[in-house]
């Protein structure tokens, strides 16, 4: 069935039908509202369950430290071929999953499975990275109370699971298959 193509009229006219049902909705939902009020009921907007804070946020009053946890948010949402590989995180990213793919065998060789794996030891490569390189950064890894920051256990925790993902893959490295001259040109 071919789609029809439908005018400039046609589709002003349904946005209108639209925002009418939506105006009729939201007085409807007013008026049951009040009605509620009026017959002692408690109010029905008051008593939406609340959504759950998002355990990467932060407490109020704190302010940002070294950026790990944005990070960690940020690239657990965007698929890689979404980042920009000119800059500066895309172009690790793409090192860490290049160098990766070639140690176990070249893309040839590497199973869809082993790609995805690839693909998540980078991000966590290019994070543990950015926290560490933070670490590094500051005067001293202790805070005034004698004690590590509490980002240098994150850091360890974080290079933990990273090795994990890497042993996973193997550590060893796979030796990409060589063709015979005559296999390259397709006369077997």
């Amino acid at each position: 069935m071919a789609k029809r193509k439908v005018s400039i009229p046609e589709q002003v006219d349904e946005r209108y039908r639209a925002a009418v049902a939506r105006a009729a909705v939201a007085r409807a939902a007013k008026t049951a509202r009040a009605a509620a009020l009026a017959a002692g009921l408690p109010d029905p907007a008051l008593h939406r369950p609340k959504k759950p804070r998002s355990p990467f946020r932060r407490k109020s009053g704190q302010p940002p430290t070294h950026g790990g946890h944005v990070l960690t948010r940020v690239l657990r949402t965007i698929h890689l071929d979404t980042i920009d590989h000119r800059s500066h995180v895309g172009a690790a990213l793409r090192r860490v999953q290049d160098g990766l793919t070639t140690q176990l065998g070249g893309p040839d060789v590497v199973t869809f499975a082993e790609s995805l794996l690839i693909e998540q030891a980078a991000i966590k490569a290019v994070i543990v990275q950015a926290v560490g390189d933070w670490i590094l950064r500051q005067e001293c890894p202790v805070n005034d109370r004698q004690a590590l920051i509490a980002v240098v256990m994150q850091h360890d925790v974080l290079q933990r699971g990273l090795a994990k993902l890497l042993e996973t893959l193997g550590l060893e490295r796979r030796a990409t298959p060589v063709q015979g001259i005559r296999q390259q040109h397709g006369l077997d």
